[in-house]
């Protein structure tokens, strides 16, 4: 990854008083830092996973008249859950989470035909050649994160370009989430329900069962199952225009396995918390997103983390200044903020992250509770006389920058907006509150992957010292 994409921080803002810490507060967790680090990297040695190779392949192109029909029986069964979920230690979903990206970037590069990634994105590429619109349903990480990529990565109004702007990927539309007839009736009006030579008039389903309420997603897939196949002339057709990514043995696995049609992808272990397989970027990948990039940004910070030294090491210098803050100041609430719309999918993503992991590994005591908010109310909440731990997530560079019109205005966009979080900065020095600027070069691929692998990594070192009895 280039060395311009790297993302950076800044933890001068940290050192107020009297909610912040004195300098060289690094050091009182240095050892246990270290030791932690040893512990992920000889963890990662136990664990030591051969390099997953495809599980399933394309099913039979049989005829799925029955398989909505099916969906809903298994939901009514009680039989839609969340199986297959995986009991981990903090320690071991650390490891797993920042091993994750490197793992499916090596099977790339070894085993390349075969490849996890290569099967994401062979598939990604006769979506996009084959249908003008991509619907994606599912739940959780795995599928909030690829909106939030999405939201970042691509063209804020990706739908509403021409065919030949969107470089001939589909427009994408997220469902599944939810029980709200109005937003997925909304959906169901774009989508043809007849069979077309036209490209523009043809449409793709790709269903995952990662998240926690499956139930949502196999009500919304009995919506458009069906419609689907209306729309297709064949079998081969259909085939060609569904996906369904399950765990092994779960409702959809058995769905797709019994009424055939469309390709399915397994799921790996702990597919709740993953934003790097095939349910974030498959669907990424057909609209043109660069998911390579994406995950060697997420590499490249589990590779700070295992090879730079405290100091200049986000994950573990962020974490030990955290867990100070938290476990010797009081400060239990830490507010991320964010000034750039493209950054605004995070939110949800962090929210879903946060129950996942609960729900894995149960609820930490004593960590902080993390949240959202846009810069300008932060600042709002800071004047009020609140106290708090403050991340200010800052976007160095923008794609365009455009002129502030109207009299007297002489400044760029981008420069109105360093001036609302320089504003943030100085109220939180005035107030003395604690502040780290996390700078991202620009709103891109790889700085995304490093960001969705810096925050939960963050998250997990922070508990694990939380839960450590030595002194810090």
């Amino acid at each position: 990854m280039p060395t311009r994409e790297a993302c950076h921080y800044d933890a001068s803002g940290i050192y107020v008083q009297p909610h912040g810490l004195p300098f060289g507060s690094l050091a009182l967790v240095s050892a246990r830092l270290n030791a932690l680090r040893q512990a992920v990297l000889n963890e990662a040695k136990r664990l030591a996973p051969a390099i997953a190779l495809p599980m399933a392949g394309a099913v039979s192109d049989s005829e799925v008249g029955n398989a909505a029909e099916d969906a809903v029986a298994a939901r009514q069964r009680g039989e839609v859950t969340t199986d297959s979920s995986v009991a981990a230690d903090p320690l071991t979903m650390l490891t797993w989470l920042l091993m994750r990206p490197c793992d499916v970037l090596r099977a790339y590069e070894i085993h390349r035909r075969q490849s996890e990634l290569e099967r994401v994105l062979t598939i990604a590429r006769v979506l996009a050649e084959d249908v003008d619109r991509l619907v994606v349903l599912g739940d959780g990480v795995a599928h909030v994160g690829a909106m939030a990529v999405f939201q970042c990565c691509c063209h804020p109004y990706h739908n509403e370009l021409s065919a030949g702007e969107r470089a001939g990927g589909p427009r994408l539309y997220f469902d599944g989430r939810h029980f709200d007839s109005d937003a997925r009736a909304a959906i169901l009006d774009l989508l043809p329900q007849r069979p077309s030579a036209l490209k523009d008039e043809r449409w793709g389903l790709v269903v995952s069962s990662a998240g926690p309420h499956g139930e949502a997603v196999a009500m919304a897939l009995a919506e458009y199952l069906p419609r689907l196949h209306q729309a297709c002339r064949s079998s081969e057709q259909f085939a060609r225009r569904f996906v369904a990514i399950a765990r092994q043995g779960d409702w959809l696995y058995r769905m797709v396995q019994e009424q055939g049609g469309g390709e399915l992808i397994l799921l790996p272990p702990y597919s709740q918390v993953d934003s790097f397989g095939a349910a974030t970027m498959l669907p990424l990948a057909a609209a043109g997103v660069d998911v390579v990039r994406y995950l060697r940004g997420a590499a490249a910070m589990t590779e700070r983390f295992r090879s730079t030294a405290l100091g200049l090491n986000p994950v573990l210098d962020l974490a030990g200044l955290g867990h100070l803050l938290s476990a010797n100041h009081g400060l239990a609430r830490r507010i991320v903020t964010r000034t750039s719309p493209a950054l605004a999918g995070l939110e949800s993503w962090w929210q879903a992250f946060h129950l996942a992991a609960q729900s894995v590994m149960g609820t930490a005591r004593n960590t902080p509770e993390i949240t959202f908010a846009e810069t300008a109310a932060a600042t709002a909440r800071l004047a009020g006389g609140e106290t708090m731990q403050l991340v200010q997530l800052v976007v160095e560079s923008s794609r365009r920058n455009l002129v502030a019109l109207g009299k007297d205005a002489t400044n760029s966009l981008t420069e109105r907006v360093a001036a609302v979080e320089n504003q943030l900065a100085e109220v939180a020095r005035s107030a003395g509150m604690p502040l780290v600027r996390l700078l991202v070069p620009r709103a891109s691929e790889a700085c995304l992957g490093q960001l969705m692998q810096l925050l939960p990594a963050v998250s997990l070192c922070e508990r694990l010292l939380q839960a450590d009895p030595a002194q810090g």
